[in-house]
Protein backbone atom coordinates (compact mmCIF):
# COMPACT_ATOMS: atom_id res chain seq x y z
CA UNK A 1 0.00 0.00 0.00
CA UNK A 2 1.37 3.32 -0.86
CA UNK A 3 1.82 5.21 2.32
CA UNK A 4 0.51 8.97 2.97
CA UNK A 5 4.53 10.39 2.47
CA UNK A 6 4.92 9.03 -1.23
CA UNK A 7 0.92 10.01 -2.17
CA UNK A 8 2.35 13.97 -0.93
CA UNK A 9 5.50 13.62 -2.86
CA UNK A 10 3.52 12.55 -6.17
CA UNK A 11 1.04 14.98 -5.72
CA UNK A 12 3.59 17.78 -5.29
CA UNK A 13 5.56 16.73 -8.00
CA UNK A 14 2.69 16.19 -10.17
CA UNK A 15 1.71 19.88 -9.26
CA UNK A 16 4.87 21.17 -10.30
CA UNK A 17 5.09 19.86 -13.56
CA UNK A 18 2.04 21.39 -14.03
CA UNK A 19 2.91 24.71 -13.06
CA UNK A 20 6.00 24.65 -15.11
CA UNK A 21 4.41 23.66 -18.31
CA UNK A 22 1.61 26.41 -17.85
CA UNK A 23 4.25 28.97 -17.47
CA UNK A 24 6.18 27.92 -20.57
CA UNK A 25 3.24 28.31 -23.06
CA UNK A 26 1.69 31.11 -21.35
CA UNK A 27 4.39 33.43 -22.00
CA UNK A 28 5.79 34.53 -25.28
CA UNK A 29 5.68 31.99 -28.28
CA UNK A 30 9.57 32.10 -27.84
CA UNK A 31 9.86 30.67 -24.21
CA UNK A 32 11.57 26.99 -24.64
CA UNK A 33 9.73 24.44 -22.01
CA UNK A 34 12.44 22.40 -21.83
CA UNK A 35 14.56 25.27 -19.78
CA UNK A 36 11.71 25.18 -16.98
CA UNK A 37 11.48 21.19 -17.21
CA UNK A 38 15.22 20.78 -16.58
CA UNK A 39 15.26 22.20 -12.92
CA UNK A 40 12.05 20.03 -12.21
CA UNK A 41 12.90 17.94 -8.77
CA UNK A 42 13.10 14.11 -8.55
CA UNK A 43 9.45 12.66 -7.19
CA UNK A 44 11.44 10.96 -4.55
CA UNK A 45 15.00 13.03 -3.65
CA UNK A 46 17.23 11.53 -2.00
CA UNK A 47 19.79 14.09 -0.02
CA UNK A 48 22.34 11.42 0.37
CA UNK A 49 22.59 10.88 -3.89
CA UNK A 50 25.93 10.98 -5.28
CA UNK A 51 27.92 13.86 -5.82
CA UNK A 52 28.73 15.25 -9.30
CA UNK A 53 31.45 13.83 -10.73
CA UNK A 54 34.83 15.54 -9.99
CA UNK A 55 38.40 15.80 -11.31
CA UNK A 56 39.85 15.21 -7.74
CA UNK A 57 37.99 12.97 -5.18
CA UNK A 58 37.60 14.64 -2.00
CA UNK A 59 37.84 12.31 1.01
CA UNK A 60 38.48 11.86 4.95
CA UNK A 61 39.83 9.64 7.01
CA UNK A 62 37.13 8.36 9.58
CA UNK A 63 37.64 5.83 12.76
CA UNK A 64 33.54 6.17 13.27
CA UNK A 65 31.44 4.39 10.67
CA UNK A 66 28.48 6.69 11.51
CA UNK A 67 30.09 9.47 11.04
CA UNK A 68 30.19 9.39 6.96
CA UNK A 69 27.41 11.73 7.74
CA UNK A 70 29.39 14.58 8.74
CA UNK A 71 31.91 13.43 5.06
CA UNK A 72 28.60 14.30 3.28
CA UNK A 73 27.82 17.04 5.20
CA UNK A 74 31.21 18.41 4.35
CA UNK A 75 30.47 17.52 0.36
CA UNK A 76 32.81 14.94 0.31
CA UNK A 77 32.75 11.84 -1.61
CA UNK A 78 35.41 9.49 0.21
CA UNK A 79 36.17 8.08 3.45
CA UNK A 80 39.35 6.29 4.19
CA UNK A 81 38.65 3.05 6.63
CA UNK A 82 40.50 0.25 8.10
CA UNK A 83 39.42 -3.40 7.31
CA UNK A 84 42.39 -5.20 9.51
CA UNK A 85 42.59 -8.72 7.82
CA UNK A 86 42.65 -10.15 11.26
CA UNK A 87 39.28 -8.79 12.67
CA UNK A 88 37.54 -10.81 9.22
CA UNK A 89 39.57 -14.18 9.62
CA UNK A 90 41.06 -14.28 13.17
CA UNK A 91 41.45 -18.11 13.36
CA UNK A 92 42.83 -19.63 10.61
CA UNK A 93 40.39 -22.28 9.89
CA UNK A 94 37.55 -20.58 11.77
CA UNK A 95 34.53 -18.85 9.73
CA UNK A 96 35.09 -15.15 8.21
CA UNK A 97 33.64 -12.65 10.18
CA UNK A 98 32.10 -10.10 7.94
CA UNK A 99 30.32 -7.95 10.22
CA UNK A 100 32.37 -4.79 10.57
CA UNK A 101 32.77 -4.70 6.81
CA UNK A 102 29.09 -5.12 6.45
CA UNK A 103 28.24 -2.08 8.49
CA UNK A 104 30.64 -0.11 6.65
CA UNK A 105 28.96 -0.95 3.46
CA UNK A 106 25.36 -0.45 4.45
CA UNK A 107 26.29 2.50 6.40
CA UNK A 108 28.73 3.97 3.15
CA UNK A 109 25.29 3.20 1.10
CA UNK A 110 22.69 4.81 3.20
CA UNK A 111 25.15 8.34 2.83
CA UNK A 112 26.58 7.24 -0.87
CA UNK A 113 30.01 7.79 0.23
CA UNK A 114 32.51 6.01 -1.39
CA UNK A 115 34.94 4.04 0.60
CA UNK A 116 39.05 3.21 0.20
CA UNK A 117 40.27 0.26 2.39
CA UNK A 118 43.00 0.28 3.55
CA UNK A 119 43.91 -3.55 4.51
CA UNK A 120 47.08 -4.43 6.63
CA UNK A 121 47.38 -6.15 9.61
CA UNK A 122 47.47 -9.83 9.00
CA UNK A 123 45.72 -12.63 11.50
CA UNK A 124 48.52 -13.84 13.98
CA UNK A 125 48.25 -17.45 12.37
CA UNK A 126 49.42 -15.79 8.77
CA UNK A 127 51.78 -12.78 10.17
CA UNK A 128 55.65 -13.35 10.24
CA UNK A 129 56.18 -14.65 14.02
CA UNK A 130 57.41 -12.28 16.50
CA UNK A 131 56.32 -9.29 14.80
CA UNK A 132 53.82 -6.76 15.99
CA UNK A 133 50.14 -6.63 14.57
CA UNK A 134 50.90 -4.51 11.21
CA UNK A 135 54.03 -7.63 10.40
CA UNK A 136 54.20 -8.78 7.04
CA UNK A 137 52.09 -11.67 5.83
CA UNK A 138 54.63 -14.97 5.74
CA UNK A 139 55.44 -16.06 2.61
CA UNK A 140 54.15 -19.36 2.91
CA UNK A 141 50.21 -17.27 3.50
CA UNK A 142 50.26 -15.53 0.82
CA UNK A 143 47.78 -17.84 -1.28
CA UNK A 144 45.38 -17.37 1.69
CA UNK A 145 45.93 -13.64 1.61
CA UNK A 146 44.87 -13.42 -1.56
CA UNK A 147 41.82 -15.22 -1.12
CA UNK A 148 40.93 -12.68 1.75
CA UNK A 149 41.59 -9.93 -0.77
CA UNK A 150 39.19 -11.95 -3.27
CA UNK A 151 36.43 -12.41 -0.87
CA UNK A 152 36.44 -8.88 0.16
CA UNK A 153 36.62 -7.32 -2.93
CA UNK A 154 33.77 -9.22 -4.03
CA UNK A 155 31.99 -8.47 -0.88
CA UNK A 156 32.76 -4.81 -1.11
CA UNK A 157 32.06 -4.27 -4.91
CA UNK A 158 30.36 -1.03 -5.43
CA UNK A 159 30.99 0.80 -2.39
CA UNK A 160 34.69 -0.38 -1.25
CA UNK A 161 35.92 1.12 -4.31
CA UNK A 162 39.53 1.09 -3.03
CA UNK A 163 42.23 -0.23 -1.69
CA UNK A 164 45.56 0.76 0.00
CA UNK A 165 47.45 -2.36 0.32
CA UNK A 166 49.53 -1.43 4.05
CA UNK A 167 50.66 1.91 5.37
CA UNK A 168 53.64 3.14 5.37
CA UNK A 169 55.85 0.30 5.09
CA UNK A 170 59.12 2.10 5.26
CA UNK A 171 58.68 2.53 8.62
CA UNK A 172 59.58 -0.10 11.15
CA UNK A 173 56.49 0.44 13.41
CA UNK A 174 54.17 -0.05 10.52
CA UNK A 175 56.23 -3.02 9.27
CA UNK A 176 55.71 -5.43 13.16
CA UNK A 177 59.03 -3.88 14.55
CA UNK A 178 61.13 -5.10 11.68
CA UNK A 179 63.80 -3.16 9.50
CA UNK A 180 62.20 -2.06 6.19
CA UNK A 181 62.03 -4.21 3.33
CA UNK A 182 60.30 -2.85 0.43
CA UNK A 183 61.04 -6.09 -1.60
CA UNK A 184 59.05 -7.76 0.79
CA UNK A 185 56.44 -5.58 0.23
CA UNK A 186 56.12 -5.90 -3.16
CA UNK A 187 55.70 -9.61 -2.87
CA UNK A 188 52.79 -8.60 -0.77
CA UNK A 189 51.31 -5.87 -3.45
CA UNK A 190 52.19 -8.57 -6.25
CA UNK A 191 49.71 -11.04 -4.98
CA UNK A 192 47.09 -8.88 -3.45
CA UNK A 193 46.82 -6.72 -6.95
CA UNK A 194 45.31 -9.94 -9.14
CA UNK A 195 43.54 -11.15 -6.36
CA UNK A 196 41.45 -7.99 -5.90
CA UNK A 197 40.88 -7.43 -9.56
CA UNK A 198 39.14 -11.02 -9.53
CA UNK A 199 36.77 -10.10 -6.89
CA UNK A 200 35.95 -6.99 -8.35
CA UNK A 201 37.62 -5.46 -11.80
CA UNK A 202 36.58 -2.01 -11.50
CA UNK A 203 38.17 -1.76 -7.71
CA UNK A 204 41.18 0.83 -7.62
CA UNK A 205 44.32 -1.01 -5.88
CA UNK A 206 46.80 1.39 -4.21
CA UNK A 207 50.54 1.09 -3.53
CA UNK A 208 51.13 1.98 -0.05
CA UNK A 209 51.93 5.64 1.01
CA UNK A 210 55.08 6.26 2.46
CA UNK A 211 55.29 8.24 5.16
CA UNK A 212 57.50 11.24 4.65
CA UNK A 213 61.28 10.49 5.97
CA UNK A 214 63.88 12.48 4.05
CA UNK A 215 67.04 11.81 3.60
CA UNK A 216 67.31 8.72 5.94
CA UNK A 217 69.07 6.56 3.23
CA UNK A 218 67.90 2.97 4.63
CA UNK A 219 67.80 3.73 7.99
CA UNK A 220 66.35 0.41 9.99
CA UNK A 221 63.47 2.43 11.39
CA UNK A 222 62.57 4.78 9.13
CA UNK A 223 63.48 4.30 5.52
CA UNK A 224 63.93 7.17 2.90
CA UNK A 225 60.24 7.39 1.41
CA UNK A 226 61.97 8.24 -1.98
CA UNK A 227 64.85 5.58 -1.85
CA UNK A 228 61.82 3.04 -0.36
CA UNK A 229 59.53 3.90 -3.97
CA UNK A 230 62.82 3.81 -6.14
CA UNK A 231 63.17 0.19 -4.55
CA UNK A 232 59.63 -0.82 -5.34
CA UNK A 233 60.31 0.13 -8.73
CA UNK A 234 63.18 -1.74 -8.98
CA UNK A 235 61.74 -5.02 -7.14
CA UNK A 236 58.67 -5.14 -10.31
CA UNK A 237 55.57 -3.65 -8.52
CA UNK A 238 55.30 -1.14 -11.72
CA UNK A 239 52.09 -3.73 -12.72
CA UNK A 240 50.99 -4.12 -9.79
CA UNK A 241 48.65 -0.82 -8.41
CA UNK A 242 46.28 1.53 -10.25
CA UNK A 243 47.64 4.56 -8.40
CA UNK A 244 50.58 5.56 -5.90
CA UNK A 245 49.92 6.71 -2.53
CA UNK A 246 51.35 9.14 -0.67
CA UNK A 247 51.12 10.61 3.16
CA UNK A 248 51.78 14.36 2.27
CA UNK A 249 51.77 15.49 5.91
CA UNK A 250 52.49 19.49 5.69
CA UNK A 251 54.34 19.57 9.05
CA UNK A 252 55.24 22.84 10.68
CA UNK A 253 55.55 24.93 7.16
CA UNK A 254 52.30 25.68 4.87
CA UNK A 255 51.37 24.16 2.30
CA UNK A 256 53.52 25.80 -0.62
CA UNK A 257 56.57 25.28 0.95
CA UNK A 258 59.75 23.96 -1.41
CA UNK A 259 60.11 20.55 0.32
CA UNK A 260 63.62 20.77 -1.40
CA UNK A 261 64.58 23.67 1.65
CA UNK A 262 63.68 21.56 4.57
CA UNK A 263 64.45 18.22 3.77
CA UNK A 264 61.56 16.87 1.79
CA UNK A 265 59.48 17.27 4.96
CA UNK A 266 56.64 19.66 3.45
CA UNK A 267 53.34 18.65 1.70
CA UNK A 268 55.51 19.11 -1.42
CA UNK A 269 57.44 16.01 -0.93
CA UNK A 270 54.43 14.47 -3.06
CA UNK A 271 56.13 16.41 -6.30
CA UNK A 272 59.78 14.48 -5.58
CA UNK A 273 57.65 11.16 -5.44
CA UNK A 274 55.98 12.07 -8.48
CA UNK A 275 59.51 12.37 -10.14
CA UNK A 276 60.24 8.47 -9.66
CA UNK A 277 57.10 7.31 -10.97
CA UNK A 278 57.81 9.33 -14.13
CA UNK A 279 61.05 7.98 -14.15
CA UNK A 280 59.88 4.70 -14.48
CA UNK A 281 57.35 5.25 -16.97
CA UNK A 282 54.66 5.21 -15.06
CA UNK A 283 53.52 8.85 -15.68
CA UNK A 284 50.24 7.57 -17.46
CA UNK A 285 48.96 6.56 -13.20
CA UNK A 286 47.40 9.22 -10.61
CA UNK A 287 48.58 9.33 -7.13
CA UNK A 288 45.99 8.94 -4.41
CA UNK A 289 47.01 11.42 -1.10
CA UNK A 290 45.96 9.25 1.87
CA UNK A 291 46.71 11.35 4.71
CA UNK A 292 46.73 15.50 4.53
CA UNK A 293 46.64 17.17 7.87
CA UNK A 294 48.61 19.60 10.09
CA UNK A 295 48.87 19.03 14.08
CA UNK A 296 47.07 21.71 15.71
CA UNK A 297 48.35 23.16 19.25
CA UNK A 298 47.72 20.63 21.74
CA UNK A 299 48.22 23.34 24.57
CA UNK A 300 51.23 23.55 27.25
CA UNK A 301 49.98 20.56 28.95
CA UNK A 302 51.17 18.87 26.13
CA UNK A 303 54.59 20.37 25.31
CA UNK A 304 57.05 18.37 27.03
CA UNK A 305 55.57 14.72 26.04
CA UNK A 306 55.64 16.10 22.22
CA UNK A 307 58.60 17.51 22.56
CA UNK A 308 60.00 13.96 23.92
CA UNK A 309 58.52 12.73 20.72
CA UNK A 310 59.48 14.97 18.14
CA UNK A 311 56.36 16.65 17.90
CA UNK A 312 56.68 19.84 18.92
CA UNK A 313 57.91 21.46 15.82
CA UNK A 314 55.48 20.63 13.97
CA UNK A 315 52.11 22.26 15.94
CA UNK A 316 50.24 25.09 14.19
CA UNK A 317 47.21 27.03 15.62
CA UNK A 318 43.84 25.96 14.65
CA UNK A 319 43.39 29.22 12.43
CA UNK A 320 46.93 28.13 10.27
CA UNK A 321 45.26 24.13 10.44
CA UNK A 322 42.47 25.66 8.83
CA UNK A 323 44.11 27.57 6.36
CA UNK A 324 46.78 25.44 5.12
CA UNK A 325 44.43 22.47 4.65
CA UNK A 326 42.55 25.06 2.23
CA UNK A 327 45.32 26.25 0.60
CA UNK A 328 46.22 22.21 0.31
CA UNK A 329 43.40 21.45 -1.94
CA UNK A 330 43.79 24.71 -4.04
CA UNK A 331 47.39 23.97 -4.34
CA UNK A 332 46.66 20.55 -5.92
CA UNK A 333 43.94 21.74 -8.48
CA UNK A 334 46.50 24.25 -9.44
CA UNK A 335 49.52 22.47 -10.18
CA UNK A 336 48.63 18.73 -9.93
CA UNK A 337 46.87 17.10 -12.57
CA UNK A 338 47.20 13.48 -11.71
CA UNK A 339 46.21 13.95 -8.33
CA UNK A 340 42.93 11.78 -8.10
CA UNK A 341 42.31 11.89 -4.45
CA UNK A 342 42.82 14.20 -2.23
CA UNK A 343 42.18 13.04 2.17
CA UNK A 344 42.59 14.78 4.88
CA UNK A 345 43.83 13.23 8.12
CA UNK A 346 41.26 12.94 9.74
CA UNK A 347 37.75 13.42 10.40
CA UNK A 348 37.18 12.23 13.73
CA UNK A 349 39.96 10.43 16.08
CA UNK A 350 39.54 13.56 18.70
CA UNK A 351 36.06 12.41 18.91
CA UNK A 352 36.59 8.52 19.31
CA UNK A 353 37.70 7.63 22.53
CA UNK A 354 40.06 4.72 21.58
CA UNK A 355 41.50 6.57 18.71
CA UNK A 356 42.08 9.94 20.76
CA UNK A 357 44.22 7.95 23.36
CA UNK A 358 41.94 6.89 26.36
CA UNK A 359 41.99 6.53 28.75
CA UNK A 360 44.66 8.17 30.59
CA UNK A 361 45.40 11.28 30.67
CA UNK A 362 48.93 10.83 29.10
CA UNK A 363 47.66 9.10 26.06
CA UNK A 364 45.27 12.29 25.77
CA UNK A 365 47.99 13.76 24.01
CA UNK A 366 47.83 11.26 21.19
CA UNK A 367 48.27 13.43 18.00
CA UNK A 368 46.22 11.47 16.06
CA UNK A 369 43.71 13.54 18.37
CA UNK A 370 44.90 17.29 17.39
CA UNK A 371 45.21 16.42 13.59
CA UNK A 372 41.21 15.86 13.75
CA UNK A 373 38.68 18.35 12.43
CA UNK A 374 35.59 16.88 14.83
CA UNK A 375 36.77 16.57 18.60
CA UNK A 376 35.23 16.23 22.12
CA UNK A 377 36.14 18.56 24.73
CA UNK A 378 36.48 15.15 26.87
CA UNK A 379 37.54 12.84 24.07
CA UNK A 380 37.43 9.86 26.61
CA UNK A 381 33.57 10.30 27.11
CA UNK A 382 31.31 9.13 24.03
CA UNK A 383 28.41 11.23 25.28
CA UNK A 384 30.44 14.52 25.63
CA UNK A 385 28.97 17.11 22.40
CA UNK A 386 30.95 16.91 19.43
CA UNK A 387 33.30 19.98 19.01
CA UNK A 388 33.98 20.96 14.90
CA UNK A 389 37.44 22.89 14.87
CA UNK A 390 37.19 26.07 12.34
CA UNK A 391 38.83 23.84 9.21
CA UNK A 392 35.63 21.78 9.16
CA UNK A 393 33.39 24.74 8.76
CA UNK A 394 36.36 25.99 5.97
CA UNK A 395 36.65 22.34 4.22
CA UNK A 396 32.42 22.98 4.20
CA UNK A 397 32.63 25.91 2.36
CA UNK A 398 35.27 25.12 0.25
CA UNK A 399 34.90 24.63 -3.59
CA UNK A 400 34.86 21.48 -4.46
CA UNK A 401 35.53 21.39 -8.09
Amino acid sequence: MVNMRTLLRLSVSVGLWVLVALSAYSGSPAQQPTAHLLYLPLVSHNRYGPLPPRRMGYGLVVADVQNLKLVRDLGFGWAQVFVPWAAVEPEENGPRRWEAVDDLVKTARRYNVRLLARVDRPPDWAREPGTSPTGPVRRDRLDRWADFLEALARHGAGVIQAYEIWNEPNLSWEWGGLPPDPSRYVEILRTAYPAIKRGDPNAVVVAAAMATTGPRGEDPIAWDDLLYIERMYQAGAKDFFDALGTNPHGFGYPPEQDPAAVNGLAFRRVEQQRQIMERYGDAHKGMWAMEVGWLSDPGPVCYPLWEQWGRLWQKVSLEQQRDYLVRAFQYAWDHWPWMEVMVVFNLDFGAVPEEAGCPGATNVCRETRFYALVTRDNPCDAEDPLRFRPAYDALKAMPKR
